[in-house]
């Protein structure tokens, strides 16, 4: 990695005398407008997916459209660069909030898995536990309702992880996730186990009386 030198010089203001201010102004109304459409369509579509809208998003997309508007009505090519400068840097930032409302929409699509996951891990859970032995019921059922509570925090955490935007936090908190969905799975199959040896165990009692009579 190079060392970090002096940052090359921003544009200059144009030459008073080769400035087209209007054809300038025409150029960025056109290309601006065409942009900010295409974000807001893409937003609105996060939006209807049910993703949260940061609101640093749109204070950046204030700004954006504010600097728009100021360098639109420049009344020269040296005040339509003061207004504008900065506008490329504002365009940076508005993609990278951009960015991340792609991550949480992403993570919302991966939440919303899981919460179907564990709603069919509950109702396949609830119908073995009914089918284990009297006397073993109530110990599964604490056991299974510890799993879901372990499953329902792992997912939680797949959502709080989201807001830091870091993918390997995501992605950590989305396997945890997938391994409390298993632990919960096992208890089922714990459950079913039960119920099969508890009958095996009866079918073997009913053979010995047959056999004994």
């Amino acid at each position: 990695r190079r060392p970090p030198g002096p940052r090359p010089p921003g544009p200059r203001p144009p030459n008073p005398d080769q400035c087209p201010l209007a054809d300038m102004k025409r150029e960025m109304q056109r290309g601006m407008t065409r942009e900010l459409d295409r974000i807001d369509r893409e937003v609105d579509r996060f939006r209807r997916q049910g993703v949260e809208i940061p609101v640093t998003y749109e204070g950046l997309l204030a700004k954006v459209k504010l600097t728009i508007s100021q360098a639109s009505v420049a009344t020269s090519c040296e005040e339509m660069y003061t207004f504008g400068q900065d506008l490329p840097d504002l365009m940076r930032q508005l993609h990278e909030e951009i960015q991340g409302i792609e991550q949480l929409a992403r993570v919302k699509e991966v939440v919303e898995k899981f919460n179907r996951m564990m709603r069919e891990v509950e109702r396949n859970g609830k119908r073995a536990i009914r089918r284990v032995p009297k006397d073993l019921r109530a110990d599964m059922q604490k056991e299974f309702a510890d799993r879901i509570a372990e499953l329902k925090a792992a997912i939680s955490a797949v959502k709080s992880a989201a807001v830091s935007e870091d993918p390997d936090k995501v992605e950590d908190a989305s396997q945890q996730a997938f391994e409390q969905l298993k632990r919960a799975r096992q208890t089922i199959q714990v459950a079913e186990m039960l119920r099969q040896s508890r009958r095996i165990l009866n079918a073997g009692r009913a053979e010995i009386k047959r056999a004994e009579k």
